[in-house]
């Protein structure tokens, strides 16, 4: 349980900073969302390969799940780009994301930040697709299929809204 909390520590803090307590403490009472089953559940529904939850931490101290850093620690930054990024969850047949797709999908991070790509990507090499939902400049979504998927792809698309908009607290 408090392995849960603090993957989610960071959330917690960017949703409750996003809005008032005068709005969002009568909301979360009444309403509480299992994120990790209903991304679970839309992988098996959708077959897709797999769901990753992604933190950028190129602009933050992050040293793990659960650290707490001294203010004045510095922390080596890992050598290659890809590496910056800790998977927070991931849901699919393997225990951690397969590292090319991992690869791939920082890069279509980066050009769905610079708003140069749309947030959806065909490899052709790997007959791969991926889809990204940013959930702000930091946490991203990014769903994996082992086949060719149209980028409007309806039920995708719905899922990956309906996730950003519960996270918001928009959607009460």
């Amino acid at each position: 349980s408090s392995g849960i909390n603090a993957e989610y520590g960071y959330f917690s803090k960017t949703l409750f900073d996003a809005g008032t307590k005068k709005h969002i403490r009568p909301s979360t009472m009444v309403q509480v969302v299992d994120y990790r089953s209903k991304i679970a559940e839309f992988v098996r529904k959708s077959k897709a390969a797999c769901a990753t939850l992604l933190l950028n931490t190129s602009n933050i101290k992050f040293a793990g799940h659960g650290c707490k850093l001294h203010p004045s620690a510095r922390l080596d930054q890992p050598q290659e780009y890809s590496e910056r990024f800790e998977v927070l969850f991931h849901a699919g047949k393997e225990a951690q994301p397969d590292p090319v797709d991992k690869k791939s999908i920082v890069f279509l991070y980066n050009n769905v930040v610079s708003k140069c790509f749309p947030p959806y990507l065909y490899d052709n090499l790997r007959k791969r697709t991926y889809f990204l939902c940013l959930l702000d400049e930091n946490v991203f979504l990014s769903l994996t299929y082992y086949s060719e998927r149209a980028e409007r792809t309806t039920e995708i698309c719905r899922f990956l809204e309906d996730f950003r908009t519960n996270l918001n607290f928009s959607k009460l």
